[in-house]
């Protein structure tokens, strides 16, 4: 019987991370997962390691280790509020860089790393991976807009394939709660006012755990470069918080225009999901409305344990 190749996952006691280990837990993958504090559970068959990424040296010896034969990059700073001008951004792509050079030297074969729509050049409404133009605005989109060029240049002379995952929007269970979805769901739960914003602006929603498939099926695909990961459909923000409300029965709650939009907001970003679906061959499992049910459903049970 030939031995399961292994991967190795950053971030992966993350909104994100968690989810794909999961994913990756029904797959024929000899698991690893690196984050700074563990997973309870852990998932059958699953090697945790407990360690910061960002400490010099310890993703090198992590990964020759380990020896991977693939490796699946979240690990990075989201704080809501904060990330998008942390000087935390530079540490996480030096750490990434240290990160893919161990990986290369170790023999490393594919590496999925997450990429950002905050790269993109927001003056466009479909972002296109092919064809709309990179122009990040921000410390965070910089950052991750030049560490994909680094490593994709570098990926090709070294002959390790280099699949770029682009994430939009994602919702599901264990966001923070500071951000949209769980704040609105778990104030009406709460039965309390939800203060939002004007909810005009239109998004590109994906439930957490198609997007940890699709993040998958990238992996085990051979396609390389990047791939936007959404839904390619755009939602105005008003029909979630909406929709919200009518499934958690409490409509009146809901408060739009209480705060202010944010500054400078572009009216509609959304994505062109042809390689994702087409090359990748991946389609997205749940609609927002389930998506949004299964969330609702889960806060609910988490309230419910709190108190």
């Amino acid at each position: 019987m030939s031995v399961p190749p292994s991967v190795l996952v950053t971030g992966a006691s993350g909104f994100i991370g968690r989810h794909v280990v999961n994913a990756l837990s029904r797959t024929r993958w000899d698991i690893h997962c690196v984050a700074r504090r563990g997973l309870d559970p852990i998932p059958d068959g699953v090697v945790w390691h407990e360690a910061d990424l960002l400490e010099p040296g310890t993703a090198g010896r992590l990964v020759r280790d380990i020896a991977p034969a693939a490796i699946v990059h979240l690990a990075w700073n989201a704080t809501p509020g904060t990330f998008w001008e942390s000087p935390d951004n530079l540490d996480w792509v030096a750490a990434s860089i240290e990160l893919y050079r161990a990986f290369a030297r170790s023999g490393g074969k594919r590496a999925v790393f997450a990429g950002t729509c905050a790269e993109y050049d927001w003056s466009y409404e479909n972002m296109d991976e092919l064809e709309t133009p990179l122009l990040p605005r921000t410390l965070y989109g910089i950052s991750k807009s030049a560490l994909f060029e680094l490593l994709n240049a570098a990926c090709s002379r070294d002959g390790v394939e280099f699949a770029w995952a682009r994430l939009f929007y994602l919702y599901g269970p264990f966001e923070d709660e500071k951000r949209l979805v769980p704040d609105v769901i778990r104030a009406l739960i709460k039965g309390t006012p939800a203060a939002c914003g004007p909810g005009v602006a239109e998004r590109d929603f994906m439930h957490v755990e198609d997007v940890a498939k699709a993040i998958v099926a990238i992996l085990e695909d051979t396609y390389c470069g990047p791939v936007n990961v959404a839904s390619g459909r755009c939602v105005p923000l008003r029909e979630i918080i909406q929709e919200i409300g009518r499934q958690v029965g409490r409509p009146e709650l809901i408060q739009l225009g209480a705060r202010p939009a944010p500054p400078n907001e572009p009216q509609k970003l959304f994505a062109a999901t042809t390689v994702l679906r087409e090359r990748i061959g991946f389609c997205e499992g749940r609609g927002l409305t389930e998506g949004l049910a299964e969330t609702i459903n889960w806060w609910r049970k988490k309230i419910s344990d709190v108190r």
